[in-house]
């Protein structure tokens, strides 16, 4: 299964930020023994907001597992590009 979405998010402080999203779903097993599908995903974001502009820049990884039913449960990673502090 390849995951793609997007949308727009209302941060608690009233900011607008789109999202878009793509990624893979992968199978395993949890602690359980019990069968599960997670989410390997890469996530951008855009806000006109100037309190949220540091996310245009960024590009994240998510991984994620489905929750229950209509629940999932995300962990989000922002990755550096650290060969532009090495030049």
């Amino acid at each position: 299964m390849l995951p793609n979405a997007g949308g727009l998010v209302t941060t608690p402080d009233g900011a607008k930020v789109t999202f878009v999203m793509e990624g893979r779903t992968v199978f395993g097993k949890n602690a359980k023994g019990e069968s599960v599908g997670g989410q390997n995903i890469v996530i951008w974001f855009e806000a006109d907001d100037e309190r949220y502009k540091w996310l245009n820049d960024a590009m994240c990884v998510v991984e994620g597992v489905i929750a229950g039913l209509g629940s999932i449960r995300f962990r989000v990673f922002e990755c550096m590009n650290e060969l532009i502090a090495e030049s």
